[in-house]
């Protein structure tokens, strides 16, 4: 009966394994996996003696079938590819025209002189080949301040549309043009000389759109 584990050993064993884990037989930091009925510390590690057996409690003698097992390490996830983020849009490109009155109009008419359309059709040629794909077209008309400025507002609307009514009949989409009536509320030049006025008789035309991307 020498190997009967007495309470008083059991009790002795149990401190001395609970405060010298590592002189038992495992390291700080360990899973225990102490199976039920054999001596384990608080940390639920098995109770080894010096040569390695088990305590099991309440048995006549240590057997060997417990073991400490390492904490498990887990594997980080493998990153997947990072999606590019998609690139910007260019910023939009504006180009202006600027059509004289006086070269497209005879005085308070809103007909476009044939003889001197050369110049609208230059604009709408260089906006084709300059690479830039147009989304939206802009036509404002402008005035002198002879009239009323009711009277104005309509000349330089029937302005603005003859210039539309021509770019369409050109072949430009219809739903891209905007036209907008100025009267003679933005001059550019001085209302009390003939040359002034002559500069303030204006069609102004924004091209907007984005640069062509070459494939």
């Amino acid at each position: 009966m020498k190997n009967l584990v007495t309470t008083k050993h059991v009790l002795l064993i149990a401190y001395v394994a609970t405060n010298c884990s590592i002189a038992l037989g495992h390291n700080a930091g360990d899973v225990g996996s102490a199976t039920p009925g054999h001596l384990k510390d608080s940390n639920n590690m098995p109770v080894v003696n010096t040569v390695g057996e088990c305590w099991h409690l309440g048995a006549t003698a240590a057997s060997p079938d417990c073991a400490v097992k390492p904490a498990p390490v887990s594997e980080a996830p493998i990153p997947g590819p990072v999606a590019s983020a998609p690139s910007a849009p260019p910023p939009p490109i504006k180009q202006t025209v600027n059509l004289q009155g006086d070269a497209l109009f005879d005085f308070d008419k809103a007909t476009l002189r044939q003889a001197h359309i050369s110049e609208l059709d230059e604009a709408i040629d260089r906006v084709r080949k300059g690479g830039v794909s147009t989304q939206a077209i802009e036509i404002v008309g402008h005035t002198d301040s002879i009239g009323t400025p009711s009277y104005n507002d309509k000349l330089s609307l029937r302005r603005a549309q003859a210039v539309k009514d021509y770019m369409v009949a050109k072949g430009v989409d219809p739903d891209k043009i905007k036209v907008e009536a100025k009267g003679e509320r933005e001059p550019v030049a001085d209302n009390k000389t003939k040359e002034g006025r002559s500069k303030n008789r204006r069609v102004h035309v924004v091209f907007t759109g984005q640069e062509s991307v070459k494939q």
